[in-house]
Order: C-alpha cells, then sequence, then structure tokens
C-alpha cells in the first residue's frame, strides 16, 4: 500500500508539474505577442503591405491574403480574407486619399479579431469565434493607394514619370478643402474620384461635377475608367458577397438606401436600424421618411446595390478634420461593426438561394431567378459555363462556346513589347493567341503531330510539349498550370495569355 502510495503521488506531482508548464507556456505566449497595427500613425502603401504581412504570419491559419489587381502608378491592391465560414462579405477603405485613416480602422479590425479569434473571446457581445467559423471577410484596406501616399509623402511618391507630367495640370476643385491643407487630396493619382466612378447614374449632372482631372469630385470622362474601380468591379462581380461596405470619412452617417422595395427595403432598414444603434450614426436618408426626390449614383455602394441586389453601406467615420491621433474615439463604433456585417449575411442568408455557378464556380447569389437572368445577360460573356440553381436543382443552364473578339494584346519581354493587333479567341475567362505567331515572335519552331493531336516546340534550352485533347502544357517535361492552355477551333490553333506567361517568363496586357 505504501509503494502504491508513493507512486500514487508522483504521478500527481507529474501532473501538477505538467499543468502548471502548460499555464505558464500560454502565458508566456499571450506576454511575448504585440500589437502589430499601429493606428495612431498615418500608414502609408509600404507600411500596409508589411503590416498585412505580419498579420498572416501571426494568424495564418485564419487570414489569407492576394493581390488582386494595381493601381495607376502600379502599387497592389491588396485583399485580406479574415475567417473559415463559406459566407463572405465585403469591407473596403481608402476609397478616397484624405480618409486613408479607414485603412487603420480595418488594419485593426482584422488585429481585433484574429486575436479575440485565437482567444475565444467576445467583442462587445458578439462571439468572434462562432462567427469567422462561418463567415469570412474580405478586406480590401487601401482602393486608392496611390492617392493615400500622396497625403503622407507628397509629390515624390509618384514613380511614373508620365504620371508626374500629368500630375501638374491637376487642378483644386473650388470645393475640396476640407479645413486640413495636407488632406485636400481625395482622388487616386490621375486626378479622379474613384467613388464619383460607377455606372449607376453616373450621367447624372451634380453641382459638384468638374470637367477636367482635379483633386476632389472629377468623375472621369467615362465610368469605370480607372483600374483601381476595375479590381473593385471584378472582385464584387465574381464573389458571391451578401453585404458590401464601404468605408469613409466625413460626418458620422450611414447611407443606406439604394432604391429597394418591399421586402428588400425591409432588409435593408432593419440593418441598418442595428447599425445605428451599435454606433450611433445617423442614417441617410432618416429610415422612415424618406424624400421622394432623395438621390444616391455613382458610388461604390449604389452601384453594388443596385446591380448585385444585396445590401451596401456607405458609412462615414468622422469629421472632416481629424487626425490619426484620435484613432480611439474613431475606432470605437467600428469596433464590432464588422462582426454585426457578420451576423446579418447569416440572418439574411438563406433568402439569397438562387446561386449563379460559371465554370463550376459560384459566384454569385440572388433571391429571384429574374435577378440571376439579368445579372448573367449583363455581365457574363458567352465563352463561359453557366447555371442558375435553386435548392439543387438547375433552373437554367448556358454551355459557353468560343468567340473572336477585337482587342489588342500586348506582351512584353525584357521591356521589349510585341503587339498583336488581330482577332483574339476568348473562352472561359480566357484571352488565346494564334500560337504559330506567338512562337515565332520567340524563334521558337513548331511541329504539329496531327494524328497524336500534339504540338511541340523547341528551341535551344526549351522544350514545350502541348495537347490539344485536354489543353495541358508541359515545359521541359514539367505541367504548368494553365486552365485550357492551348485549344484548336475552327481549323486553327491558339494559346492562352497565361500559358504565354509562365512559358516565357513575360507579362502580357490586353
Amino acid at each position: 500500500m505504501m509503494i502504491r502510495g508513493e507512486i500514487m503521488k508522483k504521478l500527481l506531482v507529474t501532473l501538477i508539474t505538467v499543468v502548471f508548464v502548460m499555464f505558464i507556456s500560454e502565458i508566456t505566449i499571450a506576454s511575448n505577442y504585440k500589437g502589430i497595427v499601429d493606428p495612431y500613425q498615418p500608414i502609408t502603401y509600404d507600411t500596409m503591405k508589411e503590416t498585412v504581412a505580419r498579420l498572416k504570419e501571426q494568424f495564418p491559419e485564419l487570414i489569407e491574403t492576394e493581390i488582386i489587381g494595381q493601381s495607376a502608378d502600379e502599387r497592389d491592391i491588396v485583399l485580406v480574407k479574415l475567417g473559415k465560414g463559406d459566407t463572405l462579405i465585403h469591407i473596403n477603405g481608402s476609397f478616397h486619399a484624405r480618409e486613408r485613416i479607414t485603412t487603420n480602422i480595418i488594419l485593426k479590425n482584422i488585429e481585433d479579431y484574429s486575436n479575440a479569434y485565437e482567444k475565444n473571446t467576445k467583442i462587445q457581445g458578439y462571439d468572434v469565434k462562432n462567427l469567422l467559423d462561418q463567415v469570412t471577410i474580405y478586406f480590401v484596406p487601401m482602393v486608392n493607394p496611390d492617392g493615400v501616399d500622396y497625403t503622407i509623402l507628397g509629390e515624390e511618391s509618384i514613380k511614373s514619370p508620365i504620371l508626374r507630367v500629368a500630375f501638374e495640370k491637376i487642378v483644386e476643385h473650388p470645393k475640396s478643402e476640407w479645413h486640413t491643407p495636407d488632406l485636400r487630396w481625395k482622388s487616386n493619382i490621375r486626378g479622379v474620384d474613384l467613388n464619383r466612378q460607377w455606372d449607376f447614374g453616373w450621367h447624372e449632372e451634380s453641382k459638384l461635377d468638374i470637367d477636367a482631372p482635379a483633386d476632389a469630385y472629377f468623375k472621369g470622362f467615362k465610368p469605370h475608367s480607372e483600374p483601381e474601380v476595375l479590381t473593385m468591379e471584378k472582385l464584387s462581380l465574381y464573389n458571391p458577397f451578401l453585404i458590401y461596405a464601404a468605408y469613409h470619412t466625413q460626418g458620422l452617417e450611414i447611407y443606406w438606401y439604394k432604391y429597394q422595395q418591399g421586402d428588400d427595403l425591409e432588409e435593408v432598414q432593419d440593418i441598418t436600424k442595428k447599425i445605428s444603434n451599435l454606433t450611433f450614426f445617423r442614417p441617410v436618408p432618416a429610415l422612415n421618411d424618406i424624400p421622394q426626390n432623395f438621390r444616391s449614383y455613382s458610388g461604390y455602394a449604389d452601384w453594388t446595390a443596385v446591380e448585385l441586389k444585396k445590401p451596401s453601406f456607405t458609412m462615414e467615420f468622422a469629421y472632416r478634420k481629424y487626425s490619426e491621433e484620435d484613432f480611439d474615439k474613431i475606432y470605437e463604433p467600428a469596433k464590432a461593426l464588422g462582426l454585426l456585417f457578420a451576423e446579418e449575411a447569416l440572418n439574411i442568408k438563406e433568402g439569397y438561394d438562387v446561386e449563379v455557378i460559371i465554370n463550376g464556380e459560384l459566384i454569385q447569389l440572388f433571391k429571384t431567378y429574374d435577378d440571376g437572368l439579368a445579372f448573367i445577360e449583363k455581365y457574363i460573356t458567352d465563352d463561359m459555363d453557366v447555371q442558375m440553381v435553386k435548392n439543387q436543382e438547375i433552373i437554367y443552364q448556358r454551355e459557353g462556346k468560343p468567340y473572336h473578339d477585337n482587342v489588342e494584346v500586348t506582351i512584353i519581354k525584357d521591356n521589349e513589347s510585341i503587339k498583336y493587333s488581330e482577332e483574339v479567341l476568348r473562352y472561359k475567362g480566357a484571352v488565346l493567341l494564334p500560337i504559330d505567331k506567338v512562337f515565332s515572335n520567340f524563334d521558337m519552331k513548331l511541329h504539329h503531330y496531327n494524328q497524336l493531336n500534339l504540338i511541340l516546340a523547341e528551341d535551344n534550352k526549351t522544350l514545350v510539349l502541348m495537347g490539344l485533347n485536354d489543353g495541358s502544357i508541359y515545359v521541359n517535361h514539367e505541367k504548368i498550370d494553365a486552365t485550357k492552355g492551348v485549344l484548336k477551333y475552327q481549323d486553327n490553333i491558339y494559346i492562352s495569355t497565361t500559358a504565354i506567361e509562365k512559358i516565357f517568363w513575360c507579362k502580357t496586357n490586353n
């Protein structure tokens, strides 16, 4: 009995020691973690990218990042995906350069939500882990990186010599004064207001209109002309977001009404009421008093609400004159807002049961067949395979077919460019060029083996094998990732620009 007692005592001591070590380890890990985001300073483009990289490194199981496009001055537009769920919402910041503190808000949101998820703690009553296990938030922290850098670093931030020359001709809008001289600039670096660029009501006249590039309010010579807007358009069209939110800074207000009617109006009113209760912001227009002549147009939230038929909000977080030193006060109403949007997306999800599937991938959700069909007819080209599905039943189907298009494609290799102005082929989202002309420009000989449906290209360093049966391509015996990389159509053979980039280590523009 004494021996058994000694054994039990040793086991108990060992168990206590293990638990104590684990407890100390957790404390040590927690104490070693220091905040990544510094929201009390202006955040430049480089700082934003570095901060995002550090957040991803700190929370690798929760955060994914992606470069979704480039600005006019070739800065990356970064997407941060936070969460593990298949319900998606979208939040963006810094559409307007002088409203750059919205980038600070978003980066702090990402850090706070990630910390709360890992520690399984709540933020203002919201169960962060439960929400982010069901919802993924697609954040774009800085839509307008060129403009933001200009407000912080000045004209030296402009990299392109062409843009520098054009910049000298940009005028000051007579109503762009913002009570803070270094925060006049609202536009992108080409002098276009990115939140007046959207093709809903773009042609309507406004008292703020100006007919040339300016520091504010110039809506461009045509809608969707700017690379930043095209990037955000593509992100919004091809992801099934249930809620959209654009973060701005002017007046502690919620712009929510986008001409909805019936159940759609009740839905967005209900969400807006909850936003107002959380933030104490004023809904514009008033929830139960919408003027007959109320107009809202050419903004991102206007376009997404009207074209994609979902709740879409413009959030105004601060008065015009602000400093990053005021961050805590500005951040308070934004702290849990992303979580409110996540919860509301789950609440409304059941009503959006018409799925639009393109080339096997879910890209949009709608409430009705008619809304889905209108979207397909306006935005999905004939080369795409399309399905609409409701309750796992196909209610619409269209098989994609290749078609010719007249566009100019430029291949850039070692700072030299080759332009192709003849017809290109489009198929399942790919742009394809005539294979003979492409390889001859790179001095590679082509050998066609028609009976095997194979093509061989070679020079002294490279061997390329292409299969017409499945579109596969092998470079020096290694398969490259290029869907429909090579295709035979109407007795001609085409190769995709994606495959060209990977074979020849070049860049293509079209």
